[in-house]
């Protein structure tokens, strides 16, 4: 079977982060170029930035990375350019990166709430926007068409999106994200991009663990 993804470009946010490592190893292994992004104050988060890095070049992939916060339009409207002018097009948008707190709603702290809904909601439906932008305008070149390649979004949601478990602010921001991606699928069908949002329940990795404070009975409730 020929491999469709090798030599496409994409953008990948959230890198840093368990599943956005996995994300990006995967799609390296494939043959695609990639821009990561991290938060610039959560440069160690997750697996680390450039453990991410390290791991990708040992597979023979080519990632370069950028600290971004996606509550900033500016910084979205930067980051998204400067991937498409570093990597020479773009042709996937892969994102992972959002903001969760252990905290009860109605201990969260004002600021808390507007974090989340920024990071979840608004500045990813941004970057969908700004990357679509840039795929819409690459498809009209005739060299591009030439290469038939094919352009996608891939966005993280939540089984918490979908399901009413605990109604919070990252349940909220995904619910929305979820609403937005089936909304947007024929519009950016209409241009020959895709756009999915996947709905993942817990993960196995340490940070879910931090947040049940080391209770693996509680953890495995939560599975």
């Amino acid at each position: 079977m020929p491999n469709r993804l090798e030599g496409a470009k994409a953008l990948v946010t959230g890198i840093n982060s368990y599943v956005g490592a996995a994300i990006g190893e995967e799609l390296a292994g494939r043959g695609v170029h990639i821009v990561g992004t991290y938060h610039p104050l959560h440069h160690t988060a997750g697996i680390g930035i450039e453990a991410v890095r390290k791991r990708i070049e040992r597979l023979g992939g080519n990632i370069s990375h950028t600290p971004l916060d996606q509550t900033k339009q500016w910084q979205v409207e930067q980051v998204v350019a400067e991937a498409r002018d570093q990597l020479g097009g773009l042709d996937l948008l892969v994102t992972v990166a959002s903001r969760q707190s252990p905290e009860a709603f109605l201990d969260m702290e004002p600021e808390e709430i507007q974090q989340q809904i920024g990071v979840n909601l608004t500045g990813t439906i941004l970057l969908i926007r700004e990357a679509a932008k840039v795929m819409i305008e690459l498809a009209k070149r005739k060299e591009e068409r030439d290469e038939h390649r094919h352009r996608s979004i891939g966005v993280m949601g939540s089984v918490r999106g979908r399901i009413p478990l605990k109604m919070d602010p990252y349940e909220v921001s995904k619910s929305g994200l979820h609403h937005f991606v089936a909304g947007m699928a024929p519009v950016l069908g209409s241009h020959g991009i895709s756009i999915n949002a996947v709905a993942p329940g817990t993960i196995d990795c340490p940070i879910e663990h931090e947040r049940y404070g080391g209770d693996e009975d509680a953890y495995r409730v939560a599975w």
